[in-house]
């Protein structure tokens, strides 16, 4: 995708979108953005209530349109049904397919008016015709939210290639019983190494979340769709290193200071300024030493094996956690089929494909958020240019 696609809209302009909408911002650790809501509400949601909102507003402004609008809004509502959502009313439009319109003879399928190739929509049963259509069905993630990959099949089967979707930015799934006992901590600036047959295949680094099943945050989903690949080959294991800045000496070194000012302590109870106090138990089951015993009874033995454990946490992996709980899915239309200034398809010129539909790869991070955005602007503004001019 060109990156001229991307630069249309900004972090600045989404945080200033958020505001149109009644929705603040906050900044973190790290430079990210969240948008802030009550504990408990859904920022799709609430984006699209209060959207929904102006737009209701707007209407009230129109008055000259009045008569064509309520023409207009009578034949949707065919096709509509009210959904409580968090006691507010949402519309939500059910689409069951995307037809082509047949033209005149020997011009191919169209719309009305449009000389060329050109789509309509049926929703329940009913034909709705615009001059312009934005398809925004999503991938395959997060099904709950109605993104079940209807688009990828109503996009195939007009013409459109389609690479299959598969699950991306998914947890991984570990054998080690003993992974429940860290459920909920996290860590940043932690190093993640992937190994097979004993062979270190990659590594990366970032911030690691430790799961009832296994590994998540945006280190693990980055390396998933990798590691899913390795293991159609073979085992794979996986070495948390919570030290990568420093070596086995330099965390010898910084353990024997730290036990010099509580020679007394249990070993259980001397690593607190060392690491969290709920992986000590498992350090010291995994490296063998007595977490009873006094700090000044530890030896040097055990001093070094506990430091090659705090850089080599080993962990075998069992596999993904499933599509269901991917945060996107990769695939979707090939981006040679698709016009990147326009976000147009270049099947059909009255047709736009926005967000997790395009077959765009991304990390973690907000970046499928921003590629949602910003696809939905330039697609928006062309598809209301393109219907002016036609």
């Amino acid at each position: 995708m060109s990156e001229k696609v991307l630069h249309r809209v900004f972090g600045t302009n989404v945080i200033e979108g958020w505001r149109v909408v009644q929705v603040d911002a906050v900044a973190s650790a790290g430079s990210a953005v969240f948008a802030l809501f009550d504990s408990g509400s859904n920022v799709g949601r609430e984006m699209l209530v209060n959207e929904l909102a102006y737009l209701a507003a707007r209407v009230d402004e129109l008055e000259a349109e009045k008569a064509k609008l309520r023409a207009r809004v009578k034949s949707l509502l065919r096709g509509i049904e009210v959904q409580r959502v968090q006691e507010r009313e949402v519309l939500l439009v059910r689409t069951r397919s995307l037809l082509l319109n047949p033209g005149a003879e020997g011009s191919g399928p169209c719309v009305p008016g449009v000389e060329e190739q050109s789509l309509q929509l049926t929703s329940l049963g009913d034909q709705v015709e615009a001059r312009a259509y934005v398809l925004a069905t999503g991938g395959k993630s997060h099904p709950e939210t109605g993104s079940t990959g209807d688009g990828f099949r109503w996009l195939e089967k007009i013409g459109h290639a389609i690479s299959a979707p598969r699950p991306a930015l998914v947890p991984l799934r570990v054998r080690e019983p003993w992974i429940a006992e860290l459920s909920g901590a996290s860590f940043e600036g932690v190093k993640l190494s992937v190994f097979q047959q004993d062979t270190k295949r990659y590594a990366k680094t970032g911030k690691l979340l430790f799961t009832h099943f296994g590994l998540s945050g945006p280190l693990a989903l980055n390396m998933s769709r990798d590691i899913d690949e390795l293991l159609k080959t073979g085992e794979v294991s996986v070495s948390v290193d919570l030290q990568p800045s420093m070596n086995v000496g330099e965390i010898d070194t910084e353990l024997i200071s730290i036990f010099e000012l509580q020679k007394n302590r249990q070993l259980k109870n001397g690593l607190e300024k060392f690491t969290k106090p709920l992986l000590v138990p498992v350090l010291l089951r995994l490296a063998r030493i007595d977490g009873e015993k006094p700090v000044h009874s530890v030896t040097r033995a055990e001093r070094l094996e506990l430091a090659r454990v705090i850089k080599d946490i080993r962990l075998t992996i069992a596999g993904l956690l499933g599509a269901e709980h991917a945060i996107v899915t990769s695939g979707g239309v090939e981006l040679e089929e698709v016009d990147c200034r326009h976000m147009r398809s270049r099947l059909y010129p009255n047709l736009y494909l926005v967000g997790d539909i395009l077959n765009i790869d991304r990390p973690s991070g907000g970046y499928s958020l921003q590629l949602c955005w910003t696809t939905g602007f330039v697609a928006g503004t062309a598809a209301a240019e393109y219907s002016k001019e036609n």
